[in-house]
């Protein structure tokens, strides 16, 4: 056997393990951005003028709108979260990166960011609202998962380029050596 061909079988067993490593990673980062997504909603209203909201928990979250595909329900409403306990407004900003998911009859899609800091009884107040559209719009509230879903993401990619060069060349390797 020619030096050249023992050292190219070294490197493929030595690729195998790093390609079945690459393959885990890209298995479980796809199952992370499915859990991730399927996370539920804290808060879930129907859309009405003033209504009162608890929220038992803290942290950044997400205030999305939902209704039957290709809707515009959400498009000139503006939103006023206040506190009961003080009397405090509650800073809503406009997402940057509005986020959407779909089913085949319903999409939501993220509206305005904030963070609580406590536990509360909450006031929300939809600013714009002229008439009630139909029972199938609702406003929900849930965690904001942007950050954990950007470096599921960036992980997946990463572990899929990896998976494919060991592959080739793990393959590469193999047909050189058959020849």
């Amino acid at each position: 056997m020619q030096i050249e061909s023992i050292l190219n079988l070294q490197w493929l067993w030595g690729l195998i393990p790093f390609t079945i490593i690459c393959l885990v990673i890209v298995i479980k980062m796809i199952f992370r951005l499915v859990k991730t997504k399927k996370k539920g909603a804290l808060v879930s209203v129907p859309l009405d003028k003033e209504q009162e909201i608890a929220i038992d928990v803290t942290g950044p979250m997400l205030l999305h709108g939902e209704g039957p595909l290709y809707n515009n329900a959400f498009a000139n409403l503006d939103f006023q979260l206040t506190s009961l306990s003080n009397n405090s407004d509650v800073f809503l900003s406009n997402v940057f990166f509005k986020s959407s998911a779909s089913s085949f009859s319903k999409s939501r899609q993220s509206l305005r960011f904030f963070e609580i800091e406590q536990a509360d009884i909450f006031q929300l107040k939809i600013l714009g609202l002229e008439s009630l559209p139909p029972v199938e719009h609702q406003v929900v509230i849930t965690l904001d998962h942007r950050r954990q879903m950007a470096g599921s993401i960036v992980a997946l990619v990463f572990a899929a380029i990896g998976l494919m060069l060991s592959f080739g060349s793990s393959l590469t390797i193999y047909i050189y050596n058959l020849s």
